[in-house]
């Protein structure tokens, strides 16, 4: 798993361990879930890229001069391990 995509996962995964209301002994549950919203999320984005390639008719897109955005903070989330 790449760096960028377990970070989402974490990040997710905290998140739903905080909505239902910080149980312990789910963080499996919470890990599972995150990755399947997270796949689904990627299957619907990727939904579209995929009929755009079918097309037969190139596409001229233009590149945009705006500088990248700077990287926000993240906050830490405890590492989970699995025994």
């Amino acid at each position: 798993m790449n760096i960028e995509l377990e970070e989402r996962v974490r990040h997710l995964a905290y998140a739903i361990w905080e909505l239902e209301g910080c149980p312990d002994g789910r963080a499996y549950e919470h890990w599972e879930r995150a990755l399947r919203q997270l796949d689904c999320a990627a299957d619907i984005s990727a939904a579209p890229a995929k009929a755009k390639a079918a097309s037969k008719k190139p596409v001229s897109r233009s590149v945009s001069k705006t500088p990248a955005q700077p990287k926000r903070k993240s906050t830490r989330v405890p590492q989970v391990t699995f025994n």
